[in-house]
């Protein structure tokens, strides 16, 4: 966020906020003069907001996590507060390594060049990454899509935490089925999916679920005719209430299938289950379906 839309959205008075914005240019000027080596006081004019940018960010946060009002910025020493607020940026960096070395240790058994130079891209992030003074930014390419994209509004080692999070997620989930079964899954999704930027875990997610809602075990993932016609015949009748409240049910499950007990990883999956209803709603009434089938 930039600094102006950063100050113009905090429950301050006029006088409290032009006096944080006053504290934000001295901060500024200490930046500067770190950044520079003590070599000069002025920098050009989009570095100078790009560090402005990164102090904004990293004091929100800051206040953010800790259930601070922003009206606490000005009590103390600003500098006292950039150095706590920094000290905990460092520490989720630290977490961040943490769950990328979860993500490399817990990779899928299907192929996928996306993800594989994804996470090493973001084992790059962390030797480009600086905290102290570009806090905001993201020095790495993205390629691997999600079932659930992180929202755009996130930066820097938010935006990485929450992209691991997901991934971590939908592996656990991929670890859950056999290899064979989702190679056929995706192939039919997708016959170049090994080369190709596409989401691995959403084919097999969606199957499973379907399995689950038509009264199947999901130890397999592809449904038989008979399997599928089950299914579009419970789907036929429901609506969208219905619909999400049978999809999160049976994401739910699918869950439990897979170990997944974090309640931030089931909610995520659940919510990506949920997330097929509108494309469920729009196939059925064609004769059409989202399910797959090998038989």
């Amino acid at each position: 966020m930039q600094p102006d839309a950063w100050l113009a959205q905090l429950d301050l008075t006029h006088g409290e906020r032009n006096l944080l914005a006053s504290r934000l240019w001295s901060l500024l000027r200490r930046a500067v003069r770190q950044y520079t080596q003590g070599d000069s006081t002025s920098v050009p004019r989009e570095l100078a907001e790009a560090l402005l940018a990164s102090l904004c960010f990293t004091l929100e946060r800051y206040c953010t996590l800790g259930g601070l009002p922003a009206r606490s910025l000005l009590d103390g020493e600003p500098e006292e507060w950039l150095d706590r607020a920094q000290e905990r940026l460092r520490a989720d960096v630290e977490n961040g390594k943490r769950l990328w070395a979860q993500a490399c240790a817990g990779l899928p058994p299907l192929e996928s060049e996306a993800m594989l130079g994804t996470l090493r891209a973001i084992g790059g992030f962390f030797d480009r990454y600086n905290a102290a003074f570009l806090a905001q930014e993201i020095p790495c390419m993205i390629d691997y899509p999600l079932m659930l994209p992180v929202s755009d509004a996130m930066a820097g080692i938010d935006f990485i935490q929450a992209y691991l999070r997901r991934v971590l997620a939908e592996n656990r989930l991929l670890a859950a089925f056999h290899p064979r079964e989702e190679k056929r899954v995706n192939s039919l999704c997708c016959a170049d999916y090994a080369i190709l930027p596409v989401n691995l875990c959403l084919p097999v997610l969606t199957n499973a679920v379907g399995r689950e809602m038509a009264g199947f075990t999901p130890g397999k993932l592809l449904l038989t005719g008979r399997e599928l016609a089950a299914l579009e015949e419970r789907l036929s009748g429901l609506e969208r209430d219905a619909l999400l409240e049978a999809l999160n049910a049976a994401a739910r499950k699918v869950c439990a299938y897979a170990g997944i007990t974090d309640a931030w990883a089931c909610g995520y999956v659940c919510l990506a289950a949920r997330e097929l209803a509108p494309r469920i709603l729009a196939a059925v009434p064609e004769g059409g379906h989202v399910f797959l089938s090998g038989f």
